[in-house]
C-alpha cells in the first residue's frame, strides 16, 4: 500500500498531536500510582532499640527514686516543714545526701524523658518509601497529578454507570435518563403525564363593617324573667331591691 505525500503529512501531524496527550495521560497515571503507594507506606517513628533502651532506663530510675523515697521516709527526713536549730547531726547529713541524690535522679529522669520525646518526633523513612520518593523525583511528579488522576477516574466511573456529567450552566439530574442506552434501568410502563396545575382558590370578598346592623348570634340565648338582687342571698319571700 502506497501513500501520497499529503496523506503522509496528515498522518505525521495527527501522530504528533496525539503523542503528547497519550504521554501526558500515562505520566499522570504513573505519578498518581506512586503517590498512592507513598500514602499507604508506613513510616517508622524512631527505632525499636532506642525505644526499648529508653523504657529500660526510665524503669530503673523510677525504681531507684521509689526506693530512695521509702528510705527517706523511714529516716524521717522526707518532710521539708521541720526546721532544726543548732549544730547539724549525723541524721541531718544523711538526709541532705539523700535529698541531693533524689534531685539528681529526678533531673536524670527528666533528661531521658525529653530525649525519648524528641526521638518520637523523628520520622525515619523505610527503604520502600525512599525508593518511591526517588521514583517520584525521577518522573518529575507533582502533588497535583494525584488530583488530576482522581478526577479522571471519577468521570470514567460515572460514564460507565450511565450518569451524564452536568455541563457548565446546566441543571444537575438526580437519576439516569429514560432514553439513555447505557443505563441499566429499564422502564416498562408508559411515562406518566405531568400533573395539571390547580387553579387558585377564590375567596369571597370581605363585606364592609356597619356598626348600625346587629351582629348575628348563633346558639340559645337565656334572659332573666325578673330582676335578681345579687347582693342578698336568696330567701323565702320577696327579695329586697337594692337602690
Amino acid at each position: 500500500m502506497t501513500f501520497s505525500k499529503p496523506q503522509m503529512l496528515t498522518s505525521l501531524m495527527l501522530a504528533s498531536l496525539l503523542a503528547p496527550q497519550a504521554a501526558f495521560s500515562r505520566d499522570v497515571e504513573v505519578c498518581a500510582n506512586l503517590y498512592r503507594r507513598l500514602n499507604s507506606t508506613p513510616q517508622i517513628i524512631g527505632t525499636s532499640s532506642n525505644v526499648r533502651r529508653y523504657a529500660q532506663d526510665l524503669s530503673a530510675l523510677n525504681a531507684d527514686i521509689r526506693q530512695l523515697r521509702i528510705d527517706m521516709r523511714r529516716q524521717g527526713c522526707d518532710s521539708g516543714s521541720i526546721v532544726t536549730f543548732g549544730a547539724p547531726s549525723d541524721g541531718d547529713d544523711e538526709c541532705g545526701y539523700m535529698q541531693d541524690t533524689l534531685q539528681r535522679l529526678e533531673d536524670e529522669r527528666a533528661a531521658i524523658t525529653e530525649q525519648r520525646n524528641n526521638t518520637r518526633s523523628l520520622l525515619q523513612p523505610s527503604e520502600e518509601r525512599v525508593a518511591i520518593l526517588s521514583a517520584i523525583r525521577s518522573n518529575n511528579c507533582t502533588p497535583t497529578d494525584l488530583d488530576t488522576q482522581t478526577e479522571l477516574d471519577d468521570k470514567e466511573r460515572l460514564r460507565i454507570r450511565g450518569l451524564a456529567l452536568p455541563r457548565p450552566g446546566e441543571e444537575t439530574q438526580t437519576g439516569p435518563k429514560v432514553d439513555d442506552p447505557n443505563s441499566s434501568i429499564t422502564h416498562l410502563g408508559s411515562a406518566s403525564p405531568a400533573p395539571a396545575r390547580e387553579a387558585p382558590v377564590q375567596f369571597p370578598p370581605d363585606r364592609p363593617y356597619d356598626p348600625g346592623k346587629k351582629i348575628r348570634s348563633v346558639g340559645p340565648q337565656f334572659f332573666p324573667e325578673e330582676d335578681i338582687d345579687l347582693a342578698n342571698p336568696k330567701s323565702s319571700g320577696p327579695q329586697q331591691l337594692q337602690p
